[in-house]
């Protein structure tokens, strides 16, 4: 939380008691605090070339628009539901 992954507070969050709680643990992208908003610094998602390899994977007719929203959040999660499907 005080990484900044659920978002800043309007004026940050308040010292000393940041850096207590953080005690120098960095982001994965070697920065201590989130300067802008988390999900600013990912990659753009391709959903046209995620949807053509889930349908390659399980099947054009197996595939809707959720599943690729869903694949795309939830990638593991939605490997096993899948397999759970199939098996049942």
């Amino acid at each position: 939380y005080f990484q900044g992954y659920l978002g800043i507070p309007h004026h940050g969050f308040p010292e000393p008691l940041r850096s207590r709680v953080l005690k120098g643990k960095l982001l994965q992208n070697g920065q201590e605090i989130f300067k802008a908003r988390p999900g600013a610094e990912m990659k753009p998602y391709d959903f046209e070339a995620a949807e053509k390899e889930l349908k390659q994977k399980y099947g054009e007719d197996k595939i809707r628009d959720v599943d690729v929203i869903s694949h795309a959040i939830y990638p593991d999660v939605f490997a096993n539901f899948m397999e759970f499907k199939d098996e049942y």
